[in-house]
């Protein structure tokens, strides 16, 4: 897995940058009112563990066929856990929606990075 990693470098970056920008809104909720911090933790969960498991099963993926039905998969988790967020935990929807974008803004991260670092090489 660590190996995984490593090769690559850009999926570990979203998922990383996910996990930084998510626990970063989750903790700005708490601090502003404790109600706000179940609505961003259900948004932080409806963002990483879809992109979590599509880059699990992606990694054994060879046919595009199947790339594309993993997609369909994590969308379908996307929208799962979004339903469950609002129909049994309730979450507020700000908080859900701001930490959900938020943490969405990891791919842009990961396109942003390769470019920064061959500007600084140069």
């Amino acid at each position: 897995m660590i190996r995984w990693l490593h090769q690559n470098g850009a999926v570990t970056t979203v998922l990383l940058v996910q996990i930084v920008l998510g626990l970063i809104c989750c903790l700005g909720f708490w601090w502003a009112e404790a109600a706000l911090f179940s609505g961003a933790v259900a948004g932080f969960a409806s963002a990483f563990v879809p992109n979590g498991l599509l880059a699990w099963q992606q990694k054994r993926a060879v046919h595009a066929a199947r790339l594309v039905m993993h997609s369909v998969t994590k969308w379908v988790v996307t929208m799962m856990l979004m339903a469950l967020s609002f129909g049994v935990v309730g979450a507020d929807p700000i908080s859900f929606f701001v930490t959900f974008v938020i943490a969405q803004l990891s791919f842009v991260v990961a396109l942003v990075r390769p470019r920064l670092l061959r500007s600084n090489s140069q």
